[in-house]
């Protein structure tokens, strides 16, 4: 965000994004998971046995959990985005939106550095733990022996989330 805006010859001062577009949803899920990355960066995705993972945990912990929907409407996926109370996101599309909206945020960084994207205080960066000497690379395929994106903590982004939305919504109606 900060070169975006000094490209534009504004100084940096952690201004918001403006979204033109005001969902029309309600939150009804606790974890949304934005799995999906785009062609241009493959790399940036964590495999779906990790996520499956994800899911299991947080499922375990009372969360509620939706996967990523929208994926051919930009206004569908905003919609989806609004309708959950964190979402967990490679560096994508979906987190700077999920920013844009407000929405608590777990960012998965791998090739991106996370030092270049401002969470406005809504979030948490989970970065692999690997040996990999070319993180962040920025490269749309991988040049390393072990991919790093199959490094990354699932008890870590778990945790990330507790520190966010520590009572799932489900055990907050109960109580």
């Amino acid at each position: 965000q900060k070169i975006l805006i000094e490209m534009l010859g504004v100084k940096w001062k952690g201004q918001k994004y403006i979204l033109g577009y005001k969902p029309d949803t309600e939150v009804v899920c606790d974890v949304g998971l934005n799995y999906k990355v785009g062609n241009k960066w493959p790399t940036k995705s964590m495999p779906m046995s990790k996520w499956k993972e994800l899911e299991k945990e947080l499922l375990d912990c009372g969360y509620t959990v939706s996967w990523q929907e929208g994926l051919t409407d930009l206004y569908e996926y905003m919609d989806w985005l609004n309708s959950n109370r964190l979402i967990i996101s490679h560096d994508s599309l979906g987190l700077h939106l999920a920013l844009a909206l407000e929405k608590r945020v777990v960012g998965l960084f791998s090739i991106s550095d996370p030092r270049e994207v401002y969470l406005y205080q809504l979030g948490h960066s989970v970065v692999p733990d690997t040996a990999c000497p070319y993180i962040p690379c920025l490269k749309p395929e991988c040049e390393y022996d072990d991919f790093c994106m199959n490094s990354i903590s699932i008890n870590e982004i778990v945790r990330a989330v507790k520190d966010h939305i520590d009572v799932p919504a489900q055990m907050q109606k109960q109580g």
